[in-house]
């Protein structure tokens, strides 16, 4: 924790990303950290609802009081394009304040390769 960087687990279905990643996030409760634990279909689908009623600052300012981010399951999502569009700004904003000293986990299958292959190209 006291060198904040960002953790990405990727790995096959049931061998320990998400458990490790929950210990990490519970390691840094027990020390005081304020911490979020969110599946990735969940947090994409609030930030296209805030989106629609234009209240995206009000969940911006949340995450941003946040220490330690764990988001689970990115391997598992069915998004609309705007969905990742409003998410790597979202990154891309928060980069530049407070999420450059926060973990990032995400929990993903072996395909997630195959999906983060189709973002890189269509964005």
């Amino acid at each position: 924790m006291a060198r904040a960087a960002n953790l990405v687990f990727i790995g096959e279905t049931a061998v320990g990303k998400t458990g490790l990643a929950t210990g990490i996030l519970i390691k840094a409760l027990e020390n005081g950290y304020r911490g979020l634990f969110v599946k990735a279909q969940d947090l994409f689908d609030e930030m296209l609802r805030q989106l629609a009623d234009r209240s995206s600052r009000r969940l911006v300012n949340r995450l941003l009081r946040i220490d330690v981010l764990l988001i689970d399951e990115l391997g598992y999502l069915n998004l609309r394009p705007e969905q990742y569009t409003i998410f790597f700004n979202l990154c891309l904003t928060n980069v530049r304040t407070k999420w450059l000293n926060q973990t990032l986990h995400h929990s993903a299958d072996a395909g997630t390769r195959e999906r983060e292959t189709r973002l890189r190209n269509e964005h």
